[in-house]
């Protein structure tokens, strides 16, 4: 069936991701600075706009943002940032993922992109956060994914230290996307099995009813509670009242595919960005039409 065939390659997808990350070693890494021009992305895996609405694109070889004259390495690394999230008030950075030559990050910080500072482990290995998100409501309160089937984590202090939790009532070992909305305790995992919802800060979770469908990204509007995106097997879809209901926002961006990240603006709720692969596509209009604003490798 087509339905089937749709959420079997979303499961497909988010399995390749974890394999294209593990690996040992990256015998292209590269010794360019920050600040040198972002020519190639390779595999974008995250999204985020901060307080002056500069759009950050983590991928599997650096951390890129776009300026005036176009995209620019803002790491001196080439790590593979795998998880990524920014606070929208203070422009800090976070990141999971892995170096350039192996293993894994566990969870560092950044005020600027280009040098790191190691938070925690998590994890022995360090944790490898395919999924995680800060909460807009209260930002010290951050939620992870480990990738390698160690579970779902909270941290109540920034990144510093980190608990686990029990997310009874997800019934999809594999997280694709995290999402906290400016309201306490409330956040949502997109998963292949549908998008679901917790109002207790991870501990239990219920179906949304309105996405019981494969759901590969989900982002939550830093301004405005009750205005969620998210991209579904049946296309990219808006909520206005919290994820009660949803409505369809596909001119643009066909359905069917896999949309790996979704960030809205905190400055302009109306601009929002989506990546598909190495293809990055903006809204000006609430996601009623997307145009691309990046396109190839």
């Amino acid at each position: 069936m087509p339905t089937r065939r749709i959420a079997a390659s979303l499961v497909l997808v988010a399995l390749a991701l974890a394999a294209c990350s593990n690996t040992s070693s990256n015998p292209g890494a590269s010794s360019e600075a920050a600040s040198a021009p972002a020519t190639q992305f390779v595999h974008v895996h995250g999204l985020a706009v901060d307080k002056t609405g500069t759009l950050w694109v983590a991928t599997h070889r650096g951390l890129i943002k776009q300026e005036a004259n176009g995209w620019i390495y803002a790491s001196m690394d080439r790590n593979d940032y795998m998880g990524f999230t920014v606070d929208p008030a203070t422009g800090t950075l976070y990141r999971s993922g892995h170096p350039e030559n192996g293993g894994t990050l566990g969870v560092e910080s950044s005020v600027s992109g280009s040098s790191w500072r190691h938070l925690t482990d998590v994890l022995n290995p360090p944790a490898d956060f395919h999924a995680m998100t800060l909460s807009y409501a209260h930002p010290k309160i951050m939620y992870g994914w480990d990738s390698g089937g160690r579970g779902f984590f909270i941290s109540r202090d920034a990144g510093a230290t980190w608990s686990p939790l029990k997310a009874t009532g997800l019934n999809d070992p594999t997280i694709l996307s995290l999402a906290a909305p400016k309201v306490a305790r409330v956040v949502f995992a997109a998963t292949a099995s549908g998008l679901f919802r917790s109002a207790d800060e991870g501990a239990s979770f219920t179906p949304v009813s309105a996405m019981r469908e494969a759901v590969s990204a989900i982002a939550c509007d830093p301004s405005n509670p009750k205005h969620l995106l998210a991209y579904a097997q049946s296309g990219m879809k808006v909520s206005h009242d919290g994820g009660a209901t949803w409505q369809p926002t596909i001119q643009g961006i066909a359905p069917g595919g896999y949309v790996g990240a979704i960030a809205i603006s905190p400055t302009n709720s109306m601009i929002a960005y989506a990546s598909v692969a190495t293809t990055l596509y903006q809204t000006r209009d609430d996601g009623r039409t997307w145009t691309v604003l990046r396109s190839g490798s």
